[in-house]
């Protein structure tokens, strides 16, 4: 999908185009030591284009993406201090707004990885005018000296992984831009907004947050779901400009992996059912200095920290299916479904009476988060709500034949 990333107006000093094409003949790196992604070859991480809120492509924004460190170092910083993140890819925008940012090395991610391998990235682009951001996650996995990349759900990939691309609107205010007058703080003071850091200012305790449901529309049947360690979660990221309840809007995803095991007990006939746990969410305000557009940028987001282990369940309403997702079940046995994505929850952690708003949550069915029906009756069907059983079914309903 193509990317715009709004930015409010041109930077002073963005580069020119110089082509029939809209090219710019100056796709400097900003960060000393980090190459430029024009200079590699590799697999595109992030790509798109920035645009203003009028549509207009604007050239010369700087792009960079950082690496949050890992969750246990987000875990053991408590309210008040701060973390640095680490630039790992960076791109200027060309004369038509667009950018594509390349790694150069994937083996670099390591140092920023999770127990499970867990990266987390920021995209961010800015200019003199203010800040745009997206999160989204990736696996690191080490083979034979070898470190590649691979999607959140399964584990898969490693090899051209789809970039990542999202529509971001620039959150700012005038508490989000501080002037460069000698107050700002030195650890950010770089002219390549190199050095990042995020402090925790709010922590928020633990929240449920829905990762898998079952459901039968019948009976015979039983439906259960585990929630193993090494299970891993997509968590929605909410971002401010001024931190004030009612101006989060989502901006992604992080992952996040389980570090116990939840059995959930097995349900029966003619209910469906939700199953959530619990990680702890906290606010972070994120900074970063740059002379380069004469300005300290500012934003706050939320973001999902350690794992809690909590245990609940919810009834919930049955949803529909169609017959073309249903797949026959005639003899009595089990199905388990465990190589899959489900659904993402808009709302599955629960935020709003802090922010004002919900976060998303998506756990893919894998052998670390599966779902199991056991049929104890037959002829009965299994059927999915957006593709078959054996495909990506996303939820699963047991049904009269």
């Amino acid at each position: 999908m193509a990317a715009g990333l709004a930015l409010v107006a041109l930077p002073a000093n963005a580069a020119e185009s110089s082509d029939s094409e809209g090219g710019s003949d100056e796709r400097h790196a900003l960060i000393d030591g980090l190459p430029a992604s024009d200079d590699l070859t590799t697999d595109s991480l992030s790509t798109g284009v920035v645009t203003s809120p009028e549509g207009r492509p604007v050239p010369g924004a700087a792009v960079v993406v950082f690496a949050w460190p890992s969750a246990e170092v987000e875990s053991a910083t408590a309210v008040g201090e701060t973390i640095s993140l680490e630039p790992v890819a960076q791109d200027v925008t060309d004369g038509a707004g667009r950018y594509d940012v390349r790694l150069d090395s994937v083996q670099r991610l390591n140092r920023s990885a999770s127990k499970g391998g867990i990266v987390n990235f920021e995209v961010r682009v800015f200019s003199e005018e203010g800040l745009a951001s997206y999160h989204f996650p990736r696996i690191v996995k080490n083979r034979s000296g070898k470190a590649s990349l691979h999607m959140l759900e399964q584990g898969r990939g490693g090899e051209n992984l789809p970039a990542v691309a999202e529509e971001l609107e620039l959150q700012t205010d005038e508490s989000a831009l501080a002037p460069r007058d000698g107050t700002v703080d030195t650890a950010v003071d770089k002219h390549d907004c190199s050095a990042s850091g995020g402090t925790k200012v709010v922590g928020y305790g633990q929240r449920w947050v829905t990762v898998g449901a079952t459901h039968s529309a019948t009976t015979g049947v039983s439906h259960d779901f585990v929630y193993t360690e090494g299970a891993n979660s997509s968590l929605g990221v909410g971002v401010s400009a001024s931190g004030k309840y009612g101006s989060f809007s989502s901006k992604g995803t992080i992952g996040r992996g389980s570090t116990a095991e939840i059995a959930f007990a097995a349900g029966g006939n003619n209910i469906g059912r939700s199953y959530r746990t619990t990680y702890d969410y906290n606010q972070w305000k994120v900074t970063c200095g740059s002379y380069f557009y004469g300005t300290q940028h500012s934003e706050y987001q939320v973001r999902a920290g350690t794992f809690g282990a909590g245990r609940d369940i919810v009834s919930v309403t049955i949803p529909s299916t169609s017959s073309s997702y249903c797949a026959p079940q005639r003899v009595t046995g089990t199905v388990t479904v465990a190589s899959s994505s489900a659904i993402t929850w808009s709302n599955g952690a629960k935020l709003g009476s802090n922010i004002g708003m919900d976060l998303s949550a998506q756990t893919g069915y894998t052998s670390n988060a599966k779902v199991t029906f056991t049929f104890n009756s037959v002829p009965r069907r299994l059927c999915g709500t957006h593709g078959l059983p054996g495909g990506t079914p996303r939820q699963l309903v047991a049904r009269n034949a």
